[in-house]
């Protein structure tokens, strides 16, 4: 079974998630556009991003100029949505909070002025604690982790900036196709535990690169089998079979695993094929079973899912080709229409349970709740 937060017992109760995480402020790099754009609430004036204050300068950096659509294709972001009403504006003057990276000035490079900005990485305590073993000490951790996550950092940032060169070399400024070599693969927490738990297979004499292959098929289940919820021309349960209260499996003669749904879920009808649902579908299903803590149900689609493709996570944090796959208020379990706090709320809840930095669980979901999240308040800023 998947180790999911909801079976973890806090370290320390009064500490910031329950004592299980620790936060690491380190320095990082960022690449700020450099450009001009006019004001479109102030009759055409002019504005020199970044802008500059007595010690730093802000501005929108690389990942902030680009977009993705809901048909995968990539362009440059339209900077009328980065600024702010002049009714609205504060402290960043002219642009909307989320759109003003800030830093200390270190050089311009490329038509990006790189600066220099703290940061926090949050990694397991007890990751931690396994580099302090390592290493000899707290501070030499902290170093470790420090550098680690700068790495980590700059990485996707040159990662943005890759994209956004592709952009701008694209017929229209349009990307249709994203590289897979420049897809997003995982989140800098994620990535600091993988090299210290790489680290520390090696320092206990485990091979990290062993393969561990999941043996075919699931235990025979201890519930009983939901016969009153199948029809007549259902697959006979046997010991190859196992069923929670939404999904039923099985496996035929040919060892290929057959499911399907044993009820109305999610808008698709009892005794839906899993093989007749895309990947996207499946995967929000998933989620659902998560969020519903239905155990046994997430636990045999997951099953599922490993014995279709072993790569089905990068296949469901890269969505489908068509907006009616993909809908955001699906994914985070809100209503069309419903307010912005509703959204928060319903996003903090979904990710409290799903985040890749506090759940021991792919973060294929954490990607897709996210991008939904943005597209959602997006949508309601802007009026739509």
């Amino acid at each position: 079974m998947a180790r999911h937060t909801r079976h973890i017992s806090p370290i320390d109760t009064l500490a910031p998630a329950g004592g299980l995480k620790t936060s690491i402020q380190f320095t990082r790099i960022d690449r700020l556009w450099i450009g001009d754009v006019k004001d479109p609430f102030d009759n055409g004036y002019v504005v020199q991003f970044p802008l500059a204050d007595t010690w730093s300068v802000y501005g929108p950096n690389v990942l902030d100029v680009v977009q993705q659509d809901e048909n995968g294709k990539w362009s440059f972001r339209d900077f009328k949505e980065m600024f702010l009403p002049k009714t609205k504006r504060g402290k960043y003057g002219f642009l909307k909070p989320k759109y003003a990276t800030g830093g200390s000035p270190i050089q311009t490079k490329d038509g990006f002025y790189i600066v220099e900005k703290k940061s926090t990485v949050s990694i397991s305590t007890l990751v931690f604690k396994l580099a302090i073993g390592m290493l000899g000490g707290v501070e030499q951790a902290r170093e470790h982790i420090c550098k680690l996550a700068s790495e980590a950092w700059e990485r996707d940032s040159l990662r943005a900036f890759k994209i956004y060169q592709l952009i701008d070399e694209s017929p229209g400024k349009v990307l249709e196709h994203l590289p897979d070599n420049l897809r997003a693969k995982s989140t800098v927490s994620l990535e600091v535990e993988s090299s210290i738990l790489h680290s520390a297979c090696l320092w206990l004499g485990v091979d990290p690169e062993m393969v561990i292959q999941r043996q075919r098929g699931r235990p025979k289940s201890k519930k009983k089998h939901h016969m009153d919820q199948l029809d007549e021309n259902e697959l006979d349960l046997d010991d190859s079979s196992s069923s929670g209260s939404v999904i039923f499996m099985t496996i035929d003669q040919d060892e290929k695993i057959i499911g399907r749904l044993l009820k109305d879920y999610q808008g698709h009808s009892k005794n839906t094929k899993l093989a007749d649902l895309s990947i996207h579908q499946l995967a929000s299903i998933l989620g659902s079973l998560l969020e519903e803590n239905l155990n046994d149900d997430a636990d045999l689609l997951e099953a599922y899912l490993d014995a279709f493709d072993e790569n089905w996570r990068d296949l469901a944090s890269q969505g489908e080709n068509s907006a009616s796959a993909y809908d955001p208020w699906v994914v985070l379990g809100v209503n069309p229409g419903s307010s912005l706090e509703e959204v928060k709320k319903a996003y903090k809840n979904t990710m409290r349970k799903i985040h890749p930095d506090t759940a021991n669980i792919s973060d294929w979901f954490a990607i897709t709740v996210d991008q939904a999240y943005k597209q959602i308040k997006q949508d309601i800023e802007n009026g739509q």
